[in-house]
Order: structure tokens, then sequence, then C-alpha cells
């Protein structure tokens, strides 16, 4: 593997994944991670490298979108009332469990467990 360090080796779980990443397609795409890795003043010229960056970016996106998911349906599973005590939207008080919709706010308080405070723009009125 060109990307070990020289004189030691990758652990073998490690090894496997490096050899299916040039076969998987990314959620995140290369020339996005490049983008970003520029912006940062970094420059990577490893295609394992920026496509293992990219994993992890996937990998993270899918756990803040399922804990916004999991956040959603525990909303949805308490009463209008319970929910604005909760200090949550309002919303219709309806329950259709064959409908979910992901608000920001869900997506928020996901960011929020990671450390990452989402605040609305300043020209937004009601935030």
């Amino acid at each position: 593997m060109e990307g070990a360090p020289q004189g030691k080796s990758l652990p073998p779980r490690t090894v496997e994944v490096m050899a299916h990443l040039e076969q998987h397609i990314p959620t995140v795409p290369d020339e996005l991670v490049l983008h970003l890795l520029r912006r940062s003043g970094d420059e990577a010229n490893d295609k394992e490298l920026v496509r293992l960056i990219g994993l992890a970016g996937e990998r993270f996106l899918s756990t803040i979108l399922t804990d916004a998911m999991q956040i959603m349906r525990r909303k949805q599973s308490v009463g209008l009332k319970e929910r604005r005590q909760l200090g949550y939207a309002g919303g219709t008080g309806k329950k259709d469990s064959s409908k979910a919709l992901l608000l920001a706010e869900d997506v928020a308080e996901a960011l929020r467990e990671f450390g990452i405070t989402v605040r609305a723009a300043p020209y937004f009125v009601n935030h």
C-alpha cells in the first residue's frame, strides 16, 4: 500500500477498506472534498486520502441525519401540548406515520449533541 508509512503495516481491516475505496461511489464527491481541502489551505494529491476523507464525511452526515430522524420520531410520539412544553414547534398535532418531515430544528438539535451550534441568519425575523 503506497499510503502506509515506511516500515509500518496497516491493520488488515484498514487494508480491506482502502482496497474497496476505488469501487465505492461516494455520496460526498471527490471534487467537493478537494474544494474544501483547498479552501482550508491544504492540498491533497493522494486519491485514496481524498476518498477516505469523503467517506468520513459521509459517515458523519449519516450519523447526524439518523440522530435527527430519531429526534423527529420522538417529537411525533408526544402530543401537541407536550411538544410545546418541550419547546418544539407547534405543528398540526396529527400523527401520520407514513409521512416524515425532517425539520431544520431537528438537525440543529442532532448537531448540538456533537458540539455544533446552528443559528438562523440575522435577517430572519422569526428567530
